[in-house]
């Protein structure tokens, strides 16, 4: 009987050290865009919470009026079925209800992909809390377990095609990463 015991102390210890490691072991999601240098970005604003975290960036020097560019990052906690089409859908719903004469146009998408994504453009926005008008540049990517809203915003009605592909390459080489937060060197 005491050896039993023993060996069932030894059986709990090894699932006890099993559950501790795996659970210090489990990796966090997360979206990497490298933000172009030359604009020296600045973060603007930052909130979390258990649903989502929500991140602003500008131009150093730039603030809520005088800005040119303006980037923002949301991410969607726990949101791992959402279909990109449908997240452009909610996006646009919302700019035309603002703004009916905006313009959209699809820059890439891919729906079949191990991370789906699109990335479209949005010109002409403009209305109430803009100053001047506005174009954007969104990039949507369904992650194993968030969805990532992201655009960067330029103070401008129509964007070049030059500007267009800019933005388009950045986000297309953006990925999903994976790091563990217990361990500092990741």
């Amino acid at each position: 009987m005491f050896k039993l015991l023993l060996e069932m102390q030894k059986v709990i210890g090894y699932i006890i050290f099993i559950l501790f490691y795996v659970n210090s072991s489990i990796a966090q999601e997360g979206l990497r865009i490298e933000w172009p240098d030359q604009y020296n970005w600045e973060l603007h604003k930052k909130m979390e919470n258990q649903d989502m975290k929500y991140i602003e960036i500008m131009p150093a020097g730039e603030n809520d009026t005088n800005w040119t560019h303006f980037g923002q990052m949301l991410i969607v906690k726990g949101v791992t079925d959402a279909h990109v089409l449908k997240a452009k859908d909610v996006v646009m719903d919302e700019i035309l209800a603002e703004t009916p004469d905006a313009f959209f146009t699809l820059l890439d998408i891919d729906t079949l992909g191990l991370f789906p994504y699109i990335i479209f453009k949005v010109e002409n926005i403009f209305g109430p809390g803009i100053k001047g008008t506005v174009s954007k540049v969104y990039y949507i990517v369904q992650g194993r377990t968030a969805l990532y809203v992201n655009f960067v915003a330029i103070r401008k009605k129509m964007l070049s095609k030059e500007e267009e592909e800019f933005w388009k390459n950045v986000f297309k080489s953006a990925q999903i990463i994976y790091h563990n937060p217990k361990n500092k060197n990741q």
